[in-house]
């Protein structure tokens, strides 16, 4: 990671960092920056690749001074999943959220307390939508309702309301949420997971995640991820493999592990046999 935009002459060229990342993950830039995910609410690329091979939010390039004053990171080409690891918690930032503001906002001629609470009141709405599981495309109609009914009047200024944009602020949110878990986890020092595999009708294989910890002397169990297994199949050497990378994705100390459950198949401690669910 970079503070101060300035390029590593010492990197390779973007060239040979996408060939490289090509060999590792077998995916190149191109395949997932232009991801639905990755771009913004006019379908635009959120991302662009340096001279250096680093990854650069184009929102906050643009926005150098007031990205460099909040010391914003640039995300660099290290490895695959930490890279969109990273995008992940940078396009949920407060610092992200800055210059994304003044992108959006600023032409509306609304101050700094209108904007806040307008996106206050948006993301009340989304967030209400992802706890009842109503589908994203439903939320501009809804979001509309709101305003026909006498809602916040501020609403009728806030445009950023397209599916591409809905599907950022509920990413937004549960990273949020993500982090909040992460760091009770971290104040208990110790914790316990609780793993599974589970293949759906579609024969997708996918490692499931729950950790238990101590909070305020009571015993509280939390979802933590779940992931596809890949190719690397239902092994217990891949399983293990995973639990890790999930682990050191979210930055839990595997040193304060003190436990790990399954559901008593015997088939878990070998590798050439998978996990019986």
């Amino acid at each position: 990671m970079n503070d101060d935009f300035e390029q590593n002459s010492d990197e390779a060229s973007g060239d040979d960092v996408a060939e490289t990342i090509d060999i590792e993950t077998k995916r190149k830039y191109s395949q997932w920056i232009k991801e639905k995910k990755n771009l913004d609410s006019q379908h635009q690329q959120l991302f662009i690749i340096g001279d250096s091979g680093e990854i650069r939010c184009k929102i906050c390039n643009n926005k150098r001074n007031e990205a460099i004053k909040s010391k914003l990171q640039l995300v660099l080409k290290d490895a695959f999943s930490k890279q969109l690891s990273d995008i992940s918690h940078h396009l949920g930032s407060k610092k992200h959220l800055i210059c994304l503001g003044t992108k959006i906002m600023k032409p509306l001629g609304l101050n700094e307390i209108e904007v806040q609470s307008a996106t206050k009141q948006f993301i009340k709405i989304i967030y209400c939508h992802a706890k009842q599981q109503v589908a994203n495309k439903k939320i501009p109609s809804f979001h509309a309702m709101i305003i026909t009914l006498g809602g916040h009047e501020l609403l009728q200024k806030f445009g950023h309301v397209s599916n591409t944009s809905i599907s950022t602020f509920l990413q937004i949110i549960s990273n949020i949420i993500t982090r909040c878990f992460i760091q009770r986890i971290k104040c208990s020092i110790f914790w316990g997971a609780m793993v599974d595999e589970s293949t759906d009708v579609s024969n997708v294989s996918q490692f499931i995640i729950y950790v238990r910890f101590i909070e305020n002397k009571e015993i509280t169990t939390l979802f933590l991820d779940i992931r596809p297994l890949g190719s690397g199949g239902q092994t217990a050497l891949n399983l293990h493999q995973t639990f890790i990378g999930i682990a050191q994705n979210n930055e839990i100390n595997l040193a304060f592990l003190a436990g790990i459950c399954v559901d008593g198949a015997a088939s878990m401690v070998g590798i050439k046999t998978g996990l019986v669910t």
